[in-house]
């Protein structure tokens, strides 16, 4: 049993909240980067490629070229991008992960002191077993890009599509469209992939952390926006345990993918890793049984409380009443 720190429940909520919010910033800057970073590989298609192609007197677009001397020079502008700029977000995303280490290091400080301190090594050590050295490399891919740009740049000229046709094509495929809705390769491929990644590193890291220090119960926690799933509204801020978790593999609510939905089995779900899966924000956030039970009865507390303001009758005046004593309360406490 963990012997639990003379602690707050606030002070450790403050903890908390600073990883949660380094974590959404962080998730922010990567997908502004992303963004960026489009525009970026746009521009560069446009200068260097469409130099290959011409058109004729229509406006089409022609080519000497043959597919294999296109798809050589896109490998080409790929490969430098690849190297000039997928590398940096690669290096960035690690700095950022080490970050997101620092952080949950001092919340379970904060929470169990020596004990957190003891275990960090391994913990650390748990996490590079378990992810691989090329578990960051493989998040950020331009593949999608390549294939996509060529697949459209194949058409274009097989079909003769107008030039400014193409270019809006292009456009819309590599940099998206805030007219028409449309997010870029990058954004659509690497940007949910790396949102997704950086909340189950969070999560990595709090699973590894709940080992070694025998935590078996966590708060589902991450709060609720105007588009939380029904799922996670039905568990945001309630107390789980890992065992209970298992049971969410059966929830009517979880998120499915159609071949699970007609198999009606899931593929590789970890509750304390995946949550409410895709673009869920939520952690399993671990904490000792007194703490477990503290937040439990605290919650229930506010629940009753909310309850009974919920179900009685509202009296005329009473708040201007409440108002008056307040105020009168303030001036006598004054002389």
């Amino acid at each position: 049993m963990i012997s639990l720190k003379t602690i707050s429940m606030s002070k450790l909520d403050d903890v908390f909240k600073d990883k949660l919010n380094l974590l959404i910033e962080q998730q922010k800057a990567i997908e502004k980067y992303l963004s960026a970073t489009e525009k970026k590989i746009l521009q560069e298609y446009v200068n260097f490629f469409l130099g290959k192609l011409h058109e004729d007197k229509d406006g089409n677009i022609k080519s000497d070229k043959t597919t294999a001397e296109l798809s050589t020079a896109i490998d080409k502008i790929i490969d430098g991008f690849v190297a000039k700029n997928l590398n940096l977000i690669a290096k960035r995303i690690q700095t950022d992960f080490s970050e997101l280490v620092i952080e949950n290091k001092k919340y379970y400080n904060e929470m169990v002191g020596k004990l957190a301190r003891d275990v960090s090594s391994s913990v650390i050590d748990q996490l590079n077993q378990h992810l691989g050295s090329g578990f960051i490399n493989n998040l950020v891919s331009a593949e999608p890009l390549r294939q996509e740009l060529k697949a459209i740049t194949f058409a274009a000229v097989q079909e003769g599509t107008p030039m400014a046709e193409f270019k809006k094509q292009i456009q819309i495929k590599i940099a998206g469209s805030k007219a028409e809705d449309v997010n870029g390769t990058l954004t659509k491929h690497v940007g949910a992939f790396v949102y997704d990644s950086y909340l189950q590193y969070d999560r990595t890291i709090n699973l590894e952390y709940a080992k070694e220090l025998t935590l078996t119960q966590f708060i589902y926690s991450g709060g609720l926006i105007e588009d939380s799933r029904v799922f996670c509204k039905n568990k945001n801020n309630r107390v789980f345990s890992i065992e209970e978790a298992e049971l969410w593999k059966d929830d009517p609510d979880l998120l499915r993918t159609v071949d699970e939905r007609k198999t009606g089995i899931l593929q590789g779900y970890i509750p304390t890793i995946h949550m409410g899966r895709w673009r869920c924000r939520h952690i399993a956030r671990f904490v000792t049984p007194e703490l477990a039970d503290k937040y439990e009865r605290a919650s229930a507390s506010k629940e009753e409380k909310n309850k009974i303001a919920k179900e009685s009758p509202a009296i005329p005046g009473l708040k201007e009443l409440d108002n008056e004593i307040e105020r009168i309360t303030k001036v006598v406490g004054t002389k």
